[in-house]
């Protein structure tokens, strides 16, 4: 999916959408990942990983064909929800799974390396689709990246072994009394995860349209940029999951952070194609940090027992929903009040996050165990 993602509001733009109604289109495909993601936990931890691996390929590539049918609104609205939704369909059972299998000192670490992956799909999808878009048009990034969904369907049904969730442990975790104690500070860490997701969700849909309406690049300049985040965030993420396991999650989360909003604050500056593509890099050692280390402050107070739901839910509510807003307020925000101060937007949004990050802290220390304190 990484070849259309970075290709979208530059097609939603090339059919003559206001840039406000980029982002309302794009943000309803984050909608759809809200849902998406919020039932793919609890769908495998019911059935097994095979069933999101193949909605995730199968139904996700016959929707991008959909796309290239018509572009009147009720249909871009249509697919562009189903799109959101079925992408990311596997995203929380695999977090999930790796979270249930790691040592309970490692899980940042582990968690990292389930990112890294979903980073290098989406790194590597971007440059290909800029080119394809410069030398084929962009009815033929949707051909492409729908036939690499089927033909990765393909390969899940041809498996003849199903690939099932880690066992539950006596349903640990889950009690009325321990819910009671982790809830608070699993609410805090959605709403966290959403203004942590709400920077990205505007470097995602107006990078693209920065590229090409302000600073006069191709489509595949914008791939290079995305190409080179995404591989970065790759790299990044194991070593940002150690260092999350050794200086504290919490503390990781909020260096995260400020490492975004510097990132953020420096293309709200600059109009040279380099200094961005060296931006998306410094953002990437920012998301990096911040998505593993909360993900593994989630794993240390829901230690097991449907951990893929509750991590599909922050998944779908915290992160999608963040995206879900950056691209819609953006959209407005760049037509009222500029560019610069679309991504000053994302800037404070992580400074919120930060904020809350301490409070986080506080939430912990009075609502679970002393376990939890010392992450």
């Amino acid at each position: 999916m990484g070849i259309v993602r970075p290709m979208l509001p530059l097609y939603l733009a090339s059919i003559k959408l206001e840039t406000s109604m980029v982002g309302i289109i794009v943000s309803i495909s984050m909608a759809g990942m809200i849902l998406g993601e919020s039932l793919s936990g609890m769908i495998a931890d019911r059935f097994g990983m095979r069933l999101p691996l193949l909605l995730s390929t199968l139904v996700c590539g016959l929707t991008l064909f959909g796309f290239v049918l018509g572009t009147s609104l009720p249909l871009l609205v249509i697919f562009s929800f189903f799109w959101g939704c079925f992408r990311v369909i596997m995203v929380g059972p695999v977090r999930g799974y790796m979270a249930e299998a790691a040592p309970p000192d490692k899980r940042a670490t582990y968690i990292a390396i389930s990112s890294a992956i979903l980073s290098l799909s989406r790194g590597v999808g971007a440059l290909p689709g800029g080119i394809i878009v410069d030398r084929l048009g962009f009815d033929w990034i949707f051909y492409v990246a729908g036939m690499l969904a089927i033909a990765g369907s393909l390969g899940v049904i041809s498996s003849t072994k199903p690939t099932p969730m880690p066992a539950l442990k006596n349903n640990d975790g889950l009690s009325a009394q321990s819910k009671r104690k982790w809830m608070p500070a699993f609410i805090l860490l959605i709403v966290i995860g959403m203004f942590g997701f709400l920077n990205i969700g505007i470097l995602l849909t107006y990078v693209p349209l920065l590229g090409t309406e302000v600073m006069g690049i191709s489509a595949t300049s914008v791939g290079l940029i995305f190409t080179v985040n995404g591989l970065a965030t790759m790299a990044f993420s194991v070593p940002g999951g150690v260092i999350a396991d050794k200086i504290g999650k919490r503390t990781a989360m909020m260096l995260g952070l400020g490492i975004c909003a510097v990132a953020m604050g420096g293309i709200a500056w600059t109009r040279d194609f380099h200094w961005v593509l060296g931006l998306a890099v410094v953002h990437a050692l920012g998301m990096a940090l911040f998505m593993t280390s909360a993900i593994g402050v989630l794993t240390d107070f829901v230690t097991h027992g449907r951990l893929a739901t509750y991590i599909g839910l922050y998944g779908g509510i915290g992160e999608n929903s963040g995206l879900m807003l950056g691209s819609a307020i953006g959209g407005f925000v760049w037509q009222w009040l500029g560019v610069s101060a679309t991504f000053i937007t994302a800037l404070i949004s992580c400074g919120i996050g930060i904020l809350l990050c301490l409070l986080l802290k506080k939430v912990m220390v009075e609502e679970t165990s002393e376990t939890i304190y010392n992450t």
